[in-house]
């Protein structure tokens, strides 16, 4: 009996030394590891698109400049890695261009380009047309419904909002919102008090709704008759070729024709 339980303490003290091993191994694995930089998922893969230079079109380069943006921001890239990577991502009109203008800086004695906030600078210069902005302020300004629909006025008034960087007070954003809308709706948003721009938007795209439910409502068909689609036509009065005649559902019936 004596040798069974000090079989079983063995046992027992062999299990316990087991799970205290695992759960201090498993508390190593958790640990951080150092080389990995915060944030960073490795299992998610980003593309980023090439920027080639060959269209002088705005928005094109600005959307690739917003592409690299978010993509160092989601990577926690480090402002070193960022050059190497935004430099790497020219080719071909943009990679000869910026090359040109490294070597025209070291002429100059001003130092090559070595950060992307200064590869973004540069790079506005000849994409970017200095009346770029402005022509949107112009297109802000000039806002109105039109022939749009409310969700497609909405969307137009957020991508120039963005794009102008508008950062007036929220009275002033509303008054201007809804007086660009179709008269019918500007007014019954008028006498709406304590509106914003978001609120007003969907107040907005609800009365259209409803405007739209009524002006299709299809008309209900005539009922037709035994005659035809149509309804008889009778002729209360005489004409020359109807005197002496009455036309009725059943037929025409000759009437006497009157003495004089």
């Amino acid at each position: 009996m004596e040798e069974r339980f000090g079989i079983l303490e063995e046992n027992m003290r062999l299990v316990t030394q087991t799970l205290t091993q695992l759960r201090l191994d498993n508390q190593h694995d958790r640990t951080p590891n150092p080389n990995l930089r915060p944030y960073e998922d490795r299992t998610v893969k980003i593309d980023i698109p090439e920027f080639d230079g060959h269209s002088y079109d705005p928005r094109k380069y600005l959307e690739w400049e917003d592409r690299m943006d978010n993509y160092f921001e989601f990577k926690n890239t480090t402002p070193d890695q960022q050059y190497k990577l935004a430099k790497v991502k020219l080719i071909k009109s943009a990679a000869i261009w910026l090359e040109g203008v490294h070597k025209r800086r070291i002429r100059e004695e001003r130092g090559r380009i070595n950060s992307w906030a200064k590869i973004k600078k540069h790079m506005r210069r000849k994409y970017v047309q200095t009346t770029y902005k402005q022509q949107h302020y112009v297109q802000f300004s000039a806002l109105t419904q039109g022939n749009k629909s409310v969700q497609e006025y909405i969307h137009e008034w957020d991508r120039l909002s963005v794009l102008c960087d508008i950062n007036d007070p929220e009275e002033l954003r509303v008054s201007k919102f809804i007086a660009g809308l179709r008269e019918n709706l500007r007014h019954q948003l008028m006498i709406t008090p304590d509106l914003t721009v978001h609120s007003a938007g969907l107040q907005a795209i609800e009365l259209e709704r409803i405007a739209n439910r009524f002006t299709h409502t299809p008309r209900q068909p005539v009922k037709p008759t035994h005659l035809g689609t149509q309804a008889p036509h009778l002729h209360l009065r005489g004409t020359p070729r109807t005197v002496g005649r009455v036309l009725t559902q059943q037929g025409e019936t000759h009437l006497p024709t009157p003495k004089m």
